[in-house]
């Protein structure tokens, strides 16, 4: 369940080490990155979304078949986990998942997103008949929880060599 329509990737350190600019591109373009985490920007945060999380040897081909065809957007960065966990973080809410990894370091990400845009016009739609009609919030919610895993992500990750030590 996105906390402020934003879920967060990074080590089990926390999102500390990250910085605002990651929270800002991802409002403007669905998900930022920067050199320590991933923020997601999610269509809705009363709909729960989907995580697809795969740990790669190398880098993933382009493949838009099978269950990766159809994506809207894909956005790649370069992140250093410090440690060797990765924490799917749900901000106030805590965190959804903790995936160990392989190893600390440096690791290329692609995230993929499903129904993103599909999901906040859906969820502003149900907002805005519930205001109209003045459901009562037990209703509201049963409308926004047939949303729940309509929005999905795929995030792969892949060990990348740098010349840089990890502190």
């Amino acid at each position: 369940m996105p906390d402020y329509q934003m879920v967060s990737v990074h080590d089990g350190g926390g999102p500390d080490r990250g910085t605002h600019g990651a929270i800002s591109r991802s409002t403007t373009d669905g998900a930022g990155g920067d050199e320590h985490w991933i923020v997601i920007a999610c269509g809705n945060s009363t709909v729960g979304v989907g995580f697809d999380i795969r740990i790669r040897s190398t880098e993933p081909p382009f493949e838009e078949r099978g269950e990766d065809a159809g994506f809207d957007r894909e956005h790649r960065f370069t992140v250093r986990f410090f440690e060797a966990e990765l924490v799917v973080d749900q901000g106030t809410m805590g965190s959804a998942a903790q995936i160990p990894l392989p190893c600390q370091g440096s690791y290329g990400v692609r995230v993929r997103s499903w129904n993103q845009d599909t999901v906040m016009r859906e969820g502003e739609a149900i907002d805005m008949q519930a205001s109209e009609e003045d459901w009562d919030l037990d209703f509201q919610r049963e409308m926004h929880e047939r949303l729940d895993g309509k929005e999905h992500y795929a995030l792969d990750l892949w060990p990348v060599v740098t010349n840089a030590p990890v502190e």
